[in-house]
């Protein structure tokens, strides 16, 4: 994992109503997920991906492309 890749799923502000609703989805099936760092937060989301973690991640990309 590089320090862009965790910035932009944890942290980028462009990405917050998306991060939103992703870290959403995870505190409905990992009751402890608010309380984990950024590091681990990733990794759990980059490890147990589903198709909703996927098309989160596709659509945060996609609007990057379009400020880039």
């Amino acid at each position: 994992m590089s320090e862009e890749e965790l910035h932009f799923v944890t942290m980028c502000p462009l990405y917050e109503d998306i991060r939103d609703e992703l870290f959403t989805h995870y505190i409905n099936n990992f009751d402890l997920f608010y309380e984990l760092s950024n590091e681990d937060k990733f990794n759990l989301i980059m490890t147990h991906g589903d198709v909703k973690t996927i098309k989160l991640i596709f659509k945060m990309y996609t609007r990057r492309l379009l400020f880039m």
